[in-house]
């Protein structure tokens, strides 16, 4: 049988649990308050819980009243079940068909522990091993992602999981006091930690793809998912600032693309638009940049081109407005090209180049319509 401690010592133990888990609800709680995630919550509910639950304890010794610690049982319990709540709604992990079921009995059997005091102890080995089963299911979910830090909170949480399991078995010894209780505390405070960590990895990892998609935003037309005239800005300031040479400047243009809109309407255009910037890509990457000019209008930029090589993109992509239908309709491209060989040659001129280029070509065309 175990042997007994003083109350003294039932009080220091109770502080100290008490603090180090209602100073993780408030820190989760803050966290909460600012960011909304659904997790948060319920890992505040856990640590609340947690707290309330070795409160609950030291009175039912305090006082000597047993059926506290059948309550005391059913927050260990509930602690645990929020516990995996929060891990799982972090993980996404889908619910088992059967938790509820499951839920149910392990709050039957501690209830009927309740009521038939003899039963007691067994209400509480039932509360510790279904919080260390929850806690167990968490772990093994976070060791199973491939990314290390994960892993790691992975195999504190599964070593915790087995510690909930043996704790109802050492609790009452006094060999395991005051260094028992101590780590125990200790390893829940690692527990607080590991979760923070693995949150603000989440938040850093969120926030990387923020800016990720900001800056596709900001350099991406929306419609045709080409780059756009702030790209086109951007590249044109390296270019001047750095005199970067044999560049090359395709200047595209749709015609009869007045036409399909007037005709088809502006949602068959903007497919239009999106497929034709599709077969610039196809024909132009990864050697050129497809940017939307505005409108119909496209500009392809080449580095380390040559004149030759920059036209030979050109007639492929007059070519294939010539002999392909668009989105089922006859819209062919009219191209005109320039390539910067001097410093002395302004790069916004040159862009006025390809355009007139351009303009001539598209002349050309019709004529031999």
């Amino acid at each position: 049988m175990p042997d007994t401690f003083d109350i003294d010592t039932l009080r220091w133990i109770t502080i100290s649990y008490f603090s180090g888990a209602f100073i993780l609800a408030l820190f989760t709680l803050n966290l909460f308050l600012v960011q909304k995630k659904a997790y948060l919550k319920q890992w505040l509910i856990y640590w609340l819980l947690v707290s309330l639950s070795y409160i609950i304890l030291f009175h039912s010794f305090y006082y000597d009243k047993p059926f506290m610690i059948g309550i005391f049982s059913i927050f260990i319990i509930s602690a645990g079940y929020f516990f995996y709540k929060g891990g799982s709604t972090f993980l996404k992990l889908k619910q088992p068909k059967r938790l509820n079921s499951y839920i149910v009995v392990l709050y039957t059997l501690i209830i009927l522990s309740i009521i038939f005091a003899d039963l007691i102890g067994w209400g509480v080995l039932i509360a510790y091993w279904g919080y260390s089963m929850f806690v167990l299911i968490i772990g093994i979910n976070f060791y199973l992602k491939k990314l290390i830090y994960m892993k790691i909170v992975g195999v504190t949480i599964l070593i915790f999981a087995v510690m909930i399991f043996i704790y109802p078995f050492l609790a009452f010894y006094t060999w395991f006091t005051p260094w028992g209780y101590m780590v125990f505390g200790m390893f829940g405070l690692l527990i607080g930690i590991s979760l923070f960590q693995v949150h603000y990895h989440r938040q850093n990892e969120e926030l990387i793809t923020t800016q990720k998609n900001l800056r596709y935003l900001v350099h991406h037309d929306p419609l045709t998912n080409v780059y756009n005239r702030s790209f086109i800005n951007d590249e044109f300031d390296k270019i001047t600032k750095n005199n970067t040479l044999e560049v090359g400047l395709l200047f595209i243009d749709l015609n009869n693309f007045k036409q399909v809109n007037d005709e088809l309407g502006h949602r068959k255009g903007d497919t239009v638009l999106i497929k034709a910037a599709n077969v610039l890509k196809d024909i132009c990457e990864p050697k050129g940049y497809v940017c939307r000019f505005g409108g119909d209008e496209f500009l392809v930029i080449f580095y380390d081109s040559t004149i030759k090589e920059t036209n030979k993109y050109k007639n492929d992509i007059i070519n294939f407005g010539k002999n392909n239908l668009i989105d089922g309709t006859k819209v062919e491209f009219a191209a005109g090209s320039a390539i910067r060989k001097t410093k002395d040659e302004d790069i916004h001129t040159l862009l006025d180049k390809a355009e007139k280029s351009m303009y001539s070509n598209k002349e050309n065309q019709k004529s031999n319509t």
